[in-house]
């Protein structure tokens, strides 16, 4: 057009937009009248258009100039009250009425609610749209696939994302409106009026960062089915009444992470089928009674300071879909009852030690229990789920995860989905090209690709084709090089080049790899596999790991030997990259490894990168230091890493998690690391063990700092005294005293431990002949005591040799 026009021609621009306005008005072609803005107070802001306008911008679409209506007109003009003044839909109302020109179809479009639709630009999975379309009721079937090409691209209203930071005092021109988007403003507050939206279907808020309270007024939204609140990050309590929203379907409060609480009776919305309250990091309970009939799906994951579930839980007879991932260590008995639960998702609850006996009663299809690291057994039923058609598990327990599992796969027979499908690479056809290139044929759902020393062609790899196949979901990368072996090889950079995994990739591990670099795929991983979890590295060259803090959704990092790392800075981070999700850091024998920043700089002033771990496990790391500071875990496992325990606390760090449970062993524990433990206060469960001598010979005299401790494990071989103050941890229920020879006597104070139900005494032999001869008054109150083969109920001898 700027091209053919003549000399003289002008172009008008119109917008809806201010913002675009002001900045015409500035810049080099603003001054040189090469363009001309109106004038502010000449400039036109339309408004919404009348009753009558929107009816004569229908019937001028649905009919011709002379055309006669039929009988229609008084139909027609009922529903043009239905576009609230907006020029689009009248638009879009009278093609939709010009289709069918009788008065049973226009009634028929008089009485249906207008369709959600989504604004120009806005981009949604068609999946989660069909699920909002199902929520509000407009589909009554699973499928809807059939409706999202006619209705996608069409817009009924739209608020802008970044000017506007108000909603109109006045609604009056909005109550018919069933649809209003207003996610990503900057609003504050909502009005007290919002109840004259009586025929508010489908409400947006979410990415309102400022938004702290709904009106107590919103329980009037009596027609609401739709309601998305995530990202409200300073909306911290939801109106008492809202349980009156008898219509709602669809809540998501993810990421309201200022939640702590809800409703005493929000457990008694008749109609909600979807829930979400992911990472709603501050909410410490539900309900106590949940009866919320029509529940099918419900996602709690990352709620991590949640402290039970309801006992009534197992109500929840239609709760087809749950996500406990990344949350709390308890499933209330009851749970066996959810009858119609298909798919359950636990991993990476940290602290979760066992799973009730009921739940084998569950029909499960798929089971998902990745990274429990504190559970202890399997229910004996387990075995029996035959109706299981996917179960992955890791824990903590070697037992569990070499002896028990793959037995109970196998019973079940899903070892054929869930382990590895090792492909052992090597010469075939006299040497013309590698067995890996048959992988391309190969769908599967893990796989494990050994001996990759063997590829002599980089380009068999290409031919594998790991990119083309959908279903992958874990790959392990080993090269299988013995010690003397492992020195540097280019090859391996180019074999790692041409086996680019699928981008539906969620674990992925390397073994053996002994160039220095990496391709391109691994340098710019967040871009080539953005769902990846999980990342194991061991017994690599490499000098430095690629950004693996710019994946969205990693969980777990875990590295072990290798030995060139000296530095992890903020390269790890990259540019914007924050390890949010990051759950799990292991890192073993890692002896160079001297710096790990965890803000971009290594300087306290910075924004903290890894805000919300929950176990960090570090073994053999003698030089290890985070810098600023540490993560603030739940759970500390550390050997022989004495520099990972903060000398001076976690300054200003900002976390959603606290430290609960650690577990130090030491070459040599002195009082310097004793004193450390003070910045670590809110522990319920400490393990200290020292390897050698020359520890210490007793806690130092200073009063304790752990007001919430549970727990407490002692195996220091210079122990000869323990101090008075040990009385004072009230809240104390069980000890254990391993391998102390030189203590000889416990305190007088330990009578004062009211709490303390259990006692155990191993290898400690002077101890031993003391408490089970004149000490043993002082633990006549403890429950049960274990002297190393004995076991004693209340004083009384029930176990091991008299």
């Amino acid at each position: 057009m700027l091209r053919f026009g003549g000399k003289g021609s002008k172009v008008i621009l119109t917008t809806r937009m201010q913002h675009v306005v002001d900045k015409l008005d500035v810049g080099a072609l603003a001054d040189h009248g090469i363009l001309r803005p109106v004038h502010k107070s000449d400039q036109i802001n339309l408004s919404l258009l009348s009753e009558d306008d929107c009816w004569n911008v229908m019937r001028q679409i649905a009919f011709g100039r002379d055309e006669d209506l039929g009988g229609l007109e008084v139909i027609g003009r009922q529903i043009a009250m239905k576009c609230a003044g907006l020029p689009l839909l009248a638009r879009s109302l009278g093609y939709l009425i010009s289709q069918y020109k009788s008065t049973e179809a226009w009634e028929d479009i008089r009485d249906k609610k207008i369709i959600l639709v989504l604004p120009k630009g806005f981009a949604i999975a068609s999946d989660h749209l069909i699920q909002q379309w199902r929520a509000l009721g407009y589909i009554q079937s699973n499928d809807g696939h059939h409706y999202v090409n006619y209705l996608l691209g069409m817009s009924f209203l739209q608020i802008s994302k970044s000017s506007q930071n108000f909603v109109p005092k006045s609604l009056r021109k909005l109550q018919t409106i069933q649809t209003l988007i207003l996610s990503n403003c900057a609003l504050e507050t909502l009005p007290d009026n919002m109840s004259s939206l009586i025929n508010l279907f489908y409400l947006d808020l979410s990415g309102n960062r400022s938004l702290n309270k709904l009106p107590m007024s919103f329980e009037g939204l009596s027609a609401l089915s739709f309601l998305k609140l995530s990202g409200c990050s300073k909306l911290d309590e939801l109106p008492e009444s809202i349980h009156n929203l008898e219509c709602l379907r669809h809540l998501d409060m993810s990421g309201c992470c200022a939640l702590q609480k809800l409703p005493d009776k929000f457990g008694i919305l008749p109609k909600l089928l979807f829930l979400n309250l992911s990472s709603c990091f501050k909410l410490v309970k539900l309900p106590d009674s949940v009866n919320l009939k029509s529940l099918e799906h419900m996602n709690l994951s990352s709620c991590h300071e949640l402290q039970s579930l309801p006992q009534d839980f197992g109500n929840l007879d239609k709760l087809k879909f749950l996500n406990l991932s990344d949350c709390y260590k308890s499933l209330p008995e009851s749970f066996g009852g959810l009858s119609k639960l298909k798919h359950i998702n636990l991993s990476y609850c940290i602290r979760f030690e066992k799973l009730p006996s009921s739940f084998c009663n569950l029909r499960l299809q798929i089971l998902y229990m990745s990274s429990m690291q504190s559970l202890r057994e399997l229910p004996d039923g387990i075995g029996n789920m035959t109706s299981l058609t996917l179960f992955e598990i890791t824990t903590g327990n070697p037992d569990l995860n070499f002896l028990s599992t793959p037995l109970i796969l196998s019973c079940l027979g899903l070892d054929n989905r869930t382990v590895h499908n090792v492909h052992d690479v090597h010469e075939v056809e006299y040497g013309l090209c590698s067995s890996i290139v048959s992988l391309g044929k190969l769908a599967c759902h893990h796989l494990e690709i050994t001996d990759l020393r063997n590829v002599k062609h980089p380009e068999d790899a290409e031919r594998a084709k790991l990119r083309d196949n959908p279903d992958l979901r874990q790959l392990i990368l080993n090269w299988n090089r013995n010690c003397a072996d492992r020195t540097e090889n280019k090859r391996d950079a180019e074999v790692l080049k041409n086996l680019v995994p699928p981008r539906t990739l969620e674990r992925f591990g390397l073994r053996d790899y002994t160039s220095r670099n990496f391709p391109n795929w691994m340098l710019d991983i967040s871009s080539y596999l953005p769902y990846l979890t999980s990342i194991t590295l061991s017994f690599l060259l490499c000098d430095a790991i690629p950004p693996f803090g710019r994946l969205p959704n990693l969980r777990l990092l875990s590295m072990v030997m290798n030995p060139n790392i000296r530095k992890i800075g903020k390269e790890f981070y990259g540019e914007e990259g924050t390890c949010e999700k990051l759950r799990v850091i292991q890192l073993n024998s890692l002896g160079n490894l001297e710096e790990w920043w965890t803000t971009r700089s290594g300087d306290e002033d910075d924004k903290f990168l890894i805000p919300n771990l929950h176990r960090l496990e570090v073994y053999s790391c003698p030089k290890l230091k985070f810098l600023p500071h540490p993560p603030k875990s739940m759970y500390w496992s550390l050997s022989a890493s004495d520099e990972v325990l903060p000398v001076h606390g976690f300054g200003r760090l900002s976390s959603s998690t606290l430290p609960f449970r650690a577990e130090i062993t030491s070459y040599s524990f002195s009082p310097d690391k004793w004193g450390r433990l003070q910045h670590v206060a809110t522990l319920e469960e400490l393990s200290i063990t020292s390897l050698n001598s020359n520890s210490l010979s007793s806690l130092p005299e200073a009063t304790p700092c752990f007001p919430s401790l549970r727990y407490l494990h002692l195996s220091l071989r210079d122990m000869e005294i323990l101090p008075e103050w040990l009385g004072q941890l009230i809240t104390l229920e069980e000890l254990e005293i391993f391998f102390c020879p030189k203590l000889a006597s416990l305190p007088e104070s330990i009578q004062n431990l009211i709490a303390l139900k259990r006692l155990a005494i191993r290898d400690c032999p002077k101890l031993a002949e003391r408490c089970q001869g004149e000490d043993a008054p002082k633990i006549s109150h403890i429950l049960e005591v274990k002297i190393d083969g004995r076991r004693y109920i209340r004083g009384q001898l029930i176990e091991g040799p008299q």
